[in-house]
């Protein structure tokens, strides 16, 4: 029986392509606000259910398109040991209270100015981080997940452990964490440094593609930012588009700084990018995730046919 469960978990990290960990490392001990105004604790959680962070911005496609099996599956599991929590990343808290109505989203979700990103070393996203009823961090990867083939796996797993008297206290993890709660806070509007409103507009002057194979495409972003949008949180957002005007593809998106530089971003297909696709055109916005204001864009004609 343990073997066939291990298998199966196996199984479920091999068709996802993704990293399954079995290191030991302890999660990290954190709390946050709620988008609906509640506070999450990990220390309430931990030992008793298996703990899913799924990380999110509202502009990321490959995120979009796993929310409604995410949502799913929550609605079924809640009550099967499973904490679910969607954790957007550095974004005015209304636009998000705005998009999760719009995709209907019913599991709870954790406002994270960056900090819980940054000790999970999350740059990507979808990112999707399993704690499990050990307290260690059992899968962390980037890309879309099979939900019910993954979640399914790991509740299972973790049942197991919990059965075997596996399962952390919650004295014992916070004993290991020592003094190192991380507070989870949403993102804060903050002048920027060094700003200039005289030295000129908000601009993207070109866009050179750096590199590329049949399923991916790094490009070159030649931008200026003034910083005087009153953040350093400031984003290059590129997707390749179709004549028909679709962007089935995932994109990684680049920090913006103060001052005239060149940003990488790297643009990739996924798993439901249709092989053979073509794309024609580019286009990168200079935007900002703390209230969706758009400074600057450009488009060029660029010709690329897609495959897996």
């Amino acid at each position: 029986m343990k073997l066939k469960v291990f298998l199966s978990l196996l199984a479920a990290c091999v068709l996802m392509a993704g990293v399954c960990r079995a290191d030991d490392k302890l999660a990290p001990d954190f709390e946050g606000k709620l988008l609906s105004g509640d506070t999450f604790r990990i220390e309430d959680h931990i030992g008793k259910d298996v703990i899913v962070l799924n990380f999110f911005t509202t502009t990321c496609a490959p995120c979009r398109d796993e929310m409604p099996a995410l949502d799913k599956f929550y609605a079924e599991h809640k009550k099967d040991g499973l904490a679910l929590v969607g954790v957007d990343v550095v974004e005015n808290p209304s636009l998000v209270k705005s998009f999760a109505a719009w995709m209907k989203i019913s599991y709870p979700i954790l406002l994270d100015g960056g900090a819980l990103s940054s000790a999970l070393r999350v740059n990507a996203y979808p990112t999707t981080v399993i704690i499990g009823v050990d307290g260690s961090i059992q899968y962390q990867a980037v890309n879309p997940i099979d939900v019910p083939v993954l979640l399914g796996a790991h509740l299972k797993v973790n049942q197991q452990l919990k059965k075997q008297d596996k399962a952390i206290s919650k004295e014992d993890f916070v004993k290991k964490q020592g003094a190192s709660l991380i507070k989870v806070d949403p993102p804060e509007i903050k002048p920027v440094a060094g700003s200039d409103k005289s030295a000129q507009k908000d601009e993207i002057f070109d866009i050179k593609v750096a590199h590329e194979t049949p399923t991916e495409m790094d490009v070159d972003v030649d931008y200026y930012y003034s910083g005087d949008h009153g953040t350093q949180r400031v984003y290059i957002d590129c997707d390749p588009f179709t004549e028909k005007g679709e962007s089935p593809f995932g994109m990684l998106p680049a920090i913006a700084q103060v001052g005239h530089f060149t940003a990488h971003a790297p643009l990739t297909a996924y798993d439901k990018t249709p092989p053979g696709v073509v794309s024609t055109k580019i286009t990168c916005n200079l935007s900002s995730r703390l209230d969706s204001a758009q400074m600057a864009t450009k488009t060029v004609k660029y010709e690329k046919t897609w495959s897996k």
